[in-house]
Order: structure tokens, then C-alpha cells, then sequence
């Protein structure tokens, strides 16, 4: 309405007036626009198309909100279009010269950063470094393999460009790339001096080394933010005066040897904060503008309760089959990785119920898109089938071998130390304080009671060199554990027999009270805990590996072995090591809770998927691979 009303109802009319347009949004709204940097790989169209899908359904969720216009600024080696350009608002630039400088390439990057309109330091009170300063013929100039430097080179581009006032009407905008989807309408957190970043806790300016190689370039790393150029939000006039001299410091960066090998891959994250701290832009640190989670971070609990805006698929997301989290590639896995040449199909099988939260957005946003948007190929491998399953045949729990040996170890074999685990697990040589990590990895293979073989067969099927082996158990008559065991095993090269027997068990409890303390004990247990708990493993615990708990009460833990036992009310589990007592509390998914007796301190526990080393899983004796 107008400015009408009279008396004391003119105040608030003309409140109204002033915050309120004739398209009913907020007149103080500051829109930006996004520009998602690409390339036409069959791999970045996909992750383009999703992106600009839950771009278009935020906007339209809220119509008011100050996500502007889309542009893809899509970089190819002759600056034409590819087949999205008509679904999507898009702007070519040409790619750099792929791998070395051309002949002519006559930059002297060094040089340009130094020149009187582009020095920067920190005694200075200004620094510019206006786009006519990058004079030379930088359009010869190789990307030497490191493609990310085509990003500021195509917003070089664009800013150079009548179109960019054409497409960019807005004061904002924000560097976005193709593995962001939003979850949420964005906010415009920015000021005309201050841009909203991310922050990255490997973009660390106080790290000796870090800092010693950019001293060519900046003297004062307290100064540095901890950024990099995606997703920053920053008004275009910063942007124009900061982007030659990212694409410069990028450049020099790259061909710097100290500089090369002390940032990697994320070299042009360090090019633009550095630029930005020579001209003296700092920016506001907002954590909550993404989040990138994997199996092992950021996946439950992290995520569920902070409020993000933004999904980065930087990272896989590896499950077992059963929801076990995994640091190598998953029997389930959501991994952009693997959808390089294909693009993920409509189909893909959901995360297992116990995965955590991330994995089920995610597939949730992935899932949206492609059964959404048009034309979407189909074919292709999904979320299953990327490594085989670990899975013991014909396990038989009931069987008097799987009863005698689950949960035992440590047992000496061919040089490595092996426990018998649950569901068939064989683990070999788990890090802890007194057995480091071997170099053949954690996993040796599985194990089960031998179809028709005597009471106390085993066949165990290890990992890496295709060996099958044959165990041979003695179980005395008194009930008490096994202690030896003979193999004979053949691999595909041959065969060869070894004799086995536990270790001398100073890590773990073995005498008759100990054993009759925790059989007290699992008297009160419920049956579900008990098959929860008995015999598993590899646990984490607080992120490190891993936790076993083994049969009668033994304990294995990355800090040091100790004892293990049932709560007196059953339903939890202490857990007691290095003079600390802990009372662990196991839930449906594959994971506990900690409380520490001593000062109430909590942290948790998963159980991960069992993951298999490289190498032959016999030891040093055993060369086959």
C-alpha cells in the first residue's frame, strides 16, 4: 500500500513501505548470483545439472530469498558451447593451454606481482592490481597439469568480458562449484568490504611450512584466512580488483618448486587468499555455509544438528553393507568418483538403514535430481558391485570350531598376529601401543567351520594372494580355549604347512578367575547385547582403530590392551584400560556411546567394514601377490 493512514498509523505504513516492493520482498534484500565454474566432462555435466536442479528448487521454495540469477561458466579448449547450454544459463571461456607454456607465453609471473601497480606488502596501506596490469600473453601459458587453474583464468575471462555486465546484474556473487547442492536457501552474508568463505582447516597460514612458502609473496601470515575461492560470496567490485591477482599468485605458485610441492592440489585455494591478503581483503568465516562429510566425519551427529546450507560431495561416502563406515572404498559407496564416465544412474540402491545421516541426504539429493530432471542417461554401475564383500561362506555359528575360536587371539602365525572375530572376520595384526601398524593393512580374510570336517576344522580363505587354508584345531576337553592350530594352506602358486599358537597373553586376562569373572558377567547380559558385542571388531573409538572385544574379557584397543565385561544391570558394557574405566553404551546401529568414570567425559564408537590389505596376507614369509 501507500504511504496512507494518518495519526499514529504513518509510522508503521511507511515502515512497511520502505521494506516491502512491489513484488512483495523485502527491499533491503541483496541478491547474488551464482557462477558455477565447469567443464564439459561427462563427469561435470552431471554434477552441473544436479546443482542448477537444487539451485532452481530453492529459489523457487522461496521466491524472496537472495539467491539470484545461475551462470555456468563453462571452460573448453575452443570456447564453444557443449549440450547443456540450453538447459542451463551459460557463459564459455577458453580453456588454458593444456600442460606446458606454448612458445608464446611471455609472463614473467614473478615479475607482473612485483610491478609498481601490482606490489603488495604488508607495510603498504593499498594495494591494486587492475586488470590491465596482466599485459603479457598469458592465453599461452600451460595450466602444467594442474586444471584448477583454469578457474580463476575463466572468471579472468569473464570479468574481461561486455557480458559479464550484461548476465551480472546483481552486487553479489558467489564462486560455486559442481559438486554443491543446495539444501537450503542461501543467505547474503557479505558486505561491500567483507566476503563471506568457508573456512578449510587444511588452509592453515600458521603452519611453519605453509607459511614458508608463501613469504615470496606475503610476509605477514597472521593475515592469511583459512579459504579458499569456493563458496565465497563477495560483492563484484572486490572480486574485479582481487581476480587478476589470484590468477597471477596462482600462476607464480604453480611454477614455484617450493611452493608447488608444499600446497598440492589445493595451490589456487592458496592463490586466492593470499591474493586477498595482499590487498587486504579479509573475510568472514562462516562455517555453516557447507558441510563435507564422509563415512568416517561430519556424518551423524555433526550433521544433524548444525543448520548447513550447502552439500560439498568432496568426499565418498563408504559403507559396509550392514552400515559399517570405511575409510577405503565401501561395498556401498556414493562417491562422485565413481561416475567419471557415466553419469549415476536413476536407480541407485539406498544407503543400509545404519549408514549414517549424510549418506541418506545425500542419496536423497542425488535420487531427487536424476528422477526429476529430463533426458537423464540410465546404465552404468550405482552404489553396489565397487569392491567385492567381505562375507565368510556358509558361516555356522553353532558350530562347536566357531563357538571354541570366536573372539581369540592374539595367535602367531607366519610372523603376524590373527583373532578369529564375529561373522567370520579373520583380522590380522590391528594397531595398538604394542602392535603397530602392519604394512599389509588390517584384514587377512575370513574364516568358518569346515562343511563335514571334525569339530575342530576351520577353513579360512585369506585375502591378497588367494590362498585357502585348512586349520586344524585341538579343543580340550575341559573347555577351556584352544591354544595351537595347524595350517595347510595352498595358494595358487603351491602349497606350504606352518604350525600356530597364541601369543603369550600378557595383553589380555587368560587365567580361570579372569575367565570366570566375565562368564559371571554375561549371565546378566542380554542375548542382543551379547551378539552385539562378543567376538567384534575392528571398532573405532573416537576415530582411532581398533577396538576388539574378545573373548573373556579381553580387550584390544589402539592405546593399550585391557579388560572388557557386562555392566551389573546388564545392558551396558564396561571397558577398562591404561588405569581409565569407561562404561560403553551400545545402540541399534553399529555404535556406542562413552561415558569415562573418572570425569564424565563422553566420545563414541562404530563399528567399521573390515577392509583388506594389498599385499599377500601370510606375512613376511609369503611373497605371492
Amino acid at each position: 500500500g501507500g504511504g496512507g493512514g494518518g495519526g499514529g498509523g504513518g509510522s508503521s505504513s511507511t515502515a512497511l513501505v520502505k521494506t516491502t516492493g512491489a513484488d512483495g520482498c523485502p527491499t533491503d534484500r541483496r541478491p547474488f548470483h551464482v557462477i558455477q565454474t565447469a567443464d564439459s566432462s561427462t563427469y561435470q555435466q552431471w554434477q552441473s545439472r544436479m546443482m542448477y536442479y537444487h539451485f532452481l528448487k530453492q529459489q523457487k521454495a522461496d521466491p524472496c530469498s537472495e539467491m539470484g540469477g545461475f551462470t555456468r561458466l563453462l571452460n573448453t579448449f575452443d570456447g564453444g558451447c557443449d549440450d547443456l547450454c540450453d538447459e542451463i544459463p551459460t557463459f564459455t571461456v577458453k580453456r588454458m593451454v593444456s600442460g606446458n607454456d606454448k612458445s608464446g607465453c611471455d609472463c614473467d609471473w614473478t615479475k607482473v606481482l612485483k610491478s609498481p601497480r601490482c606490489l603488495c606488502d604488508a607495510s603498504l596501506p593499498t594495494c591494486d592490481c587492475p586488470l590491465d596490469t596482466l599485459s603479457c600473453n598469458f592465453a599461452q601459458c600451460g595450466d602444467l597439469g594442474f586444471v584448477v587453474l583454469n578457474r580463476p583464468y575463466g572468471v579472468l575471462q569473464f570479468l574481461s568480458s561486455p557480458e559479464w555486465d550484461k548476465r551480472i546484474t546483481e552486487e553479489y556473487v558467489i564462486i560455486a562449484e559442481t559438486d554443491h547442492l543446495y539444501m537450503k536457501t542461501l543467505p547474503n552474508r557479505a558486505t561491500p568490504t567483507i566476503p563471506v568463505a568457508y573456512k578449510f582447516g587444511y588452509m592453515n597460514g600458521a603452519d611453519p611450512k605453509l607459511c614458508a612458502a608463501a613469504k615470496p609473496y606475503w610476509t605477514d601470515c597472521s593475515v592469511v584466512d583459512p579459504i579458499g575461492p569456493s563458496p565465497v560470496i563477495i560483492a563484484n567490485a572486490q572480486l574485479k580488483k582481487l581476480t587478476p591477482h589470484w590468477f597471477a599468485l596462482s600462476m607464480a605458485l604453480k611454477r614455484d618448486p617450493v611452493a608447488n610441492a608444499a600446497y598440492g592440489w589445493v595451490l589456487e585455494m592458496w592463490g586466492y587468499t593470499l591474493a586477498a591478503a595482499r590487498m587486504k581483503i579479509r573475510h568472514s568465516l562462516w562455517s555453516n555455509i557447507q558441510v563435507e562429510p564422509s563415512a568416517m566425519w561430519h556424518c551423524d551427529e555433526a550433521f544433524t544438528k548444525d543448520d548447513f546450507f550447502t552439500f560439498h560431495f568432496t568426499y565418498g561416502l563408504e559403507y559396509s553393507l550392514k552400515g559399517h563406515p570405511s575409510s577405503k572404498v565401501g561395498e556401498w559407496s556414493l562417491n562422485k568418483r565413481n561416475y567419471m564416465n557415466h553419469f549415476p544412474p536413476k536407480d541407485l540402491v539406498p544407503p543400509p538403514k545404519c549408514a549414517g545421516a549424510c549418506a541418506h541426504k545425500l542419496y536423497e539429493l542425488f535420487i531427487d535430481a536424476a528422477t526429476n530432471l529430463p533426458n537423464w542417461p540410465s546404465g552404468g554401475k550405482g552404489t553396489l558391485g565397487w569392491i567385492k564383500p567381505l562375507v565368510a561362506e556358509n558361516f555356522d555359528e553353532t558350530a562347536a570350531a566357531a563357538k571354541a575360536l570366536l573372539g581369540t587371539g592374539p595367535w602367531q602365525w607366519q610372523g603376524r598376529s590373527y583373532f578369529f572375530l564375529a561373522e567370520g572376520l579373520f583380522l590380522a595384526d590391528p594397531p595398538s601401543s604394542s602392535r603397530p601398524l602392519a604394512k599389509s593393512g588390517q584384514v587377512a580374510g575370513t574364516w568358518s567351520p569346515k562343511p563335514g570336517g571334525g569339530r575342530a576344522t576351520v577353513r579360512v580363505t585369506l585375502e591378497g594372494c588367494a590362498e585357502k587354508c585348512t586349520l586344524t584345531i585341538p579343543l580340550p576337553s575341559d573347555g577351556s580355549p584352544p591354544d595351537s592350530f595347524d595350517a595347510e594352506c595352498v595358494p595358487t602358486h603351491g602349497g606350504s604347512t606352518s604350525e600356530g599358537e597364541t601369543s603369550s597373553a600378557t595383553l589380555v586376562p587368560t587365567d580361570a578367575a579372569a575367565r570366570l569373572k566375565f562368564e559371571k558377567g554375561c549371565a546378566l547380559a542380554t542375548a542382543d547385547l551379547r551378539k552385539r558385542v562378543e567376538g567384534t571388531g575392528p571398532w573405532s573409538w573416537d576415530g582411532a582403530q581398533a577396538v576388539l572385544f574378545l573373548a573373556h574379557g579381553k580387550l584390544v584397543t589402539p592405546w593399550a590392551d585391557g579388560e572388557w565385561g557386562y555392566t551389573p544391570d546388564g545392558k551396558s558394557v564396561f571397558a577398562n584400560f591404561v588405569g581409565e574405566e569407561h562404561t560403553l553404551s551400545f545402540g541399534e546401529c553399529l555404535s556406542f556411546g562413552v561415558v569415562r568414570k573418572r570425569d564424565k567425559t563422553r566420545s563414541s564408537g562404530a563399528l567399521h567394514q573390515a577392509e583388506v590389505g594389498p599385499r599377500c596376507s601370510l606375512g613376511e614369509g609369503a611373497v605371492w601377490t
